[in-house]
């Protein structure tokens, strides 16, 4: 009897220990690892970098589309 308590344990173990790698992969700022997002802002942030306005609203935007949206938003009236 008491074996199925320490296989139940261990399998429940187990399966927690999978699904945290599984999160940790595909969603690490959950769990507490810095990812690609977090890295970008924290490079923004160090000091002696001061980035234009202009450059943060494209960036913003991504890709340039801050032009495109304003030039479409001045057709329209």
């Amino acid at each position: 009897m008491e074996l199925w308590i320490w296989i139940g344990a261990a399998s429940v173990t187990i399966g927690g220990i999978i699904i945290y790698v599984a999160i940790m992969i595909f969603f690490p700022e959950w769990v507490g690892i810095t990812g690609k997002t977090a890295l970008d802002t924290q490079r923004s942030h160090r000091s002696g970098e001061v980035e234009k306005d202009e450059e943060f609203l494209v960036r913003l935007q991504g890709n340039g589309q801050l032009e495109s949206n304003a030039s479409s938003e001045s057709d329209k009236g």
